[in-house]
């Protein structure tokens, strides 16, 4: 009876405690999400420092917050991001939307291999996760960019 009770216990603790360090991590991710949305870039790049480990979430935030400050190796930081994790529908969802603000802080001569790499990211995301509709939007308009049944630009 005491063994079952402390093995109770024990599980017990693990899902509480587990439950809380989720909660804990979501919350500091949402921190980190408003600094970006509210263009707090210095106070998302030392939060971004401090933190132990980084998810995928803060990897992406991480490289967003480079393209956003016009840094000098953000495609570098972007295709590194993309092949540490090429199978990651929500990466390829946000490496489109990054290509394509890269894009738009590019010269004209940069900007249509740009606007590829933008539709072909878009294009594997709903590949990866077929039953995101946000993914199959964006999929969809890449698709018509690429064909030229949507003009010449996204």
């Amino acid at each position: 009876m005491f063994n079952g009770l402390r093995r109770l216990l024990t599980v017990v603790l693990t899902i509480s405690l587990s439950g809380t360090v989720r909660a804990t991590t979501d919350s500091s991710y949402r921190e980190l999400e408003q600094a970006y949305y509210h263009r707090h870039y210095q106070l998302l790049a030392r939060k971004i420092q401090e933190l132990p480990s980084k998810d995928v979430r803060v990897e992406i935030l991480e490289v967003a917050l480079a393209v956003a400050t016009e840094q000098e190796n953000k495609e570098a930081q972007l295709e590194a991001l993309i092949k540490r994790h090429s199978n990651s529908a929500q990466v390829r969802y946000f490496a489109g939307k990054l290509w394509y603000q890269i894009k738009e802080q590019s010269s004209l001569l940069n900007k249509l291999g740009l606007v590829d790499k933008s539709n072909d990211n878009f294009i594997v995301a709903a590949k990866l996760e077929p039953d995101n509709p946000q993914y199959l939007v964006e999929a969809a308009k890449a698709i018509a960019v690429t064909s030229g049944f949507w003009g010449c630009g996204k």
